[in-house]
């Protein structure tokens, strides 16, 4: 091989090379860092989706659960209504009364007081009204221990703070005498 002919060679070559680093420089490079930025966005995104299908999850579980609430709600909302109701109090008393077997003598309802009186039930139900009910009644202990057991398990929300039981004046079953509470939203 001639000289000219290794110049060309080399000329060549040196040519090629300046446009495989200009070419590398210019566009592989650039679109090496763009397509590595691409990835990682795709990666941020991917997991930005699995995120967002947890979640997604989640709320379908949730959404489930809002029948449930719903009936929930309706019974608090029955434990401690929107008004005293104490004709639905009473009403409730005089079934519990029949299905035990004690005669109800006294239902004397108070004037309803803020719970802010009562630090315990504030606590408890804040800015709710209480009332005071005493209950006198006349049965046999089974019945009284009946209608104890079937205030705690009534719609209304009704707490007894006082009992006072002793035997009926003719000798036959008790007397019971309790101081409750009752409890409603304004």
């Amino acid at each position: 091989m001639n000289v000219s002919t290794r110049r060309i060679s080399t000329l060549a070559v040196g040519a090629a090379l300046a446009l495989l680093l200009i070419w590398y420089a210019a566009l592989f490079r650039p679109a090496s860092h763009h397509l590595s930025s691409a990835r990682r966005s795709y990666a941020s995104a991917q997991q930005q989706v699995s995120q967002l299908q947890q979640q997604v999850v989640s709320l379908e579980a949730l959404k489930k659960q809002i029948p449930a609430d719903k009936a929930r709600l309706a019974q608090l909302d029955a434990a401690v209504p929107h008004s005293p109701d104490l004709k639905g109090l009473l009403d409730q008393l005089h079934a519990l009364a029949t299905a035990t077997g004690v005669q109800l003598t006294i239902v004397s309802p108070s004037q309803p007081a803020s719970t802010s009186a009562s630090p315990a039930a504030a606590s408890a139900l804040d800015g709710a009204q209480v009332s005071q009910v005493v209950l006198t009644m006349t049965g046999s202990y089974q019945q009284i221990a009946a209608f104890l057991t079937g205030l705690s398990r009534m719609p209304r929300a009704v707490v007894v703070d006082a009992a006072n039981i002793t035997s009926a004046a003719a000798g036959h079953g008790l007397t019971a005498e309790l101081t409750t509470q009752i409890f409603y939203t304004s």
